[in-house]
């Protein structure tokens, strides 16, 4: 496994996720009319920040150091282009973590990247389904 490559892979994750903590925070608030939307964006930016602590440890255990830099992205402003917004970039960490998960050969490294990909495509999936609501 070269771990290098690996790492790289990570901390692009790694910024992928802090982007999403925040703009799923950012759009909690939009969301306070609709509950149900809200409190499924407080629970993915949960998730997305033990994602991220999760990743920030086993970047450091492959012997290199978490980034810090990542880029908030532009909000959108109606309800079905914020919901398709969230969608894409889960469909993203989906696709970048199936990449990482093709150079991983550590089983342990390999499960704890899987089932971050799971959780992000349980994501996508609710996503999904709440935009065929609207």
């Amino acid at each position: 496994m070269n771990k290098s490559k690996v790492a790289a892979l990570l901390n692009k994750a790694l910024a992928m996720e802090y982007g999403d903590i925040f703009l799923y925070q950012r759009h909690i608030d939009y969301f306070r009319k609709y509950p149900g939307i809200g409190g499924l964006f407080s629970n993915f930016s949960q998730m997305e920040t033990r994602h991220a602590d999760i990743l920030s440890l086993e970047i450091s255990k492959l012997g290199f150091t978490p980034g810090t830099d990542f880029h908030l992205i532009d909000s959108k402003k109606g309800i079905k282009e914020i919901i398709a917004q969230h969608m894409k970039n889960e469909q993203g960490a989906v696709a970048l973590y199936s990449q990482c998960l093709k150079l991983i050969t550590d089983r342990r490294l390999a499960e704890i990247i899987d089932g971050i990909r799971v959780e992000e495509t349980i994501h996508e999936a609710a996503l999904n389904k709440l935009i065929k609501w609207l």
